[in-house]
């Protein structure tokens, strides 16, 4: 059985204040979108999956987290910090993957208008580049196709 999708919230956030939602050790937080406004990070032995990143929100992988399978739309924005890990992911049109120095990701894949940056000492592997996405490496950053 598909587990539901379902915001991560149950009201809508009208400050301009970030609203912060921690994936701790031994925690799993498995689909939904992250709405405007709200920054996930997943911590050491902390894993995301299936989760959609909207347009304003940001999902952050810090060292020992996992992120599986997620997808990043318009405005939205992925960073895979030091010794983070992402396997794979869908960035769409509009949408930003940074994968910084000792952060990793797997099979992404780039639609167009699309942009994933890795700076450098970070790594993209099995990285699969639609017309019209876009792959930037800064010095010493690689990625694979």
């Amino acid at each position: 059985m598909r587990p539901e999708k379902h915001q991560l919230s149950v009201s809508a956030n009208s400050s301009s204040v970030p609203v912060q939602f921690i994936v701790l050790s031994g925690g799993t937080l498995g689909g939904g979108e992250i709405p405007r406004g709200y920054v996930v990070t997943v911590r050491s032995g902390g894993i995301a999956s299936g989760l959609s990143v909207d347009s304003g929100a940001s999902l952050i992988v810090s060292a020992g987290g996992t992120d599986i399978d997620a997808t990043v739309s318009s405005g939205g924005q992925l960073i895979v910090s030091s010794g983070g890990v992402a396997d794979p992911t869908t960035i769409l049109s509009g949408g930003t993957e940074i994968v910084s120095a000792h952060g990793t990701d797997a099979g992404a894949l780039i639609s167009s208008g699309g942009k994933l940056f890795v700076q450098s000492g970070g790594t993209a592997s099995d990285v699969t580049i639609l017309s019209g996405g876009t792959a930037i490496n800064s010095a010493g950053g690689t990625h694979n196709v």
